[in-house]
């Protein structure tokens, strides 16, 4: 199981859980598909998703949009 959360400055919350003192299992990072992320897992294992909405790189979606226009 993981749990997903939507932020608006995903920076802002990473900086301050590692000021916490917070142990990331997936470091911040801006993905190219349009978000800003990281992860931790809680005590009992879950996976903890925190993302911001970005705009993707310029062209990442274009190989997986079908134009179906007749």
């Amino acid at each position: 199981m993981f749990l997903t959360f939507q932020v608006g400055d995903a920076a802002a919350e990473f900086a301050k859980l590692e000021r916490e003192g917070a142990t990331f299992a997936y470091r911040l990072r801006a993905e190219r598909w349009g978000q800003q992320r990281f992860a931790l897992t809680d005590p009992a294992g879950t996976w903890v998703d925190v993302v911001e909405q970005t705009d993707p790189a310029p062209g990442f979606w274009e190989p997986y949009v079908v134009d179906e226009t007749p």
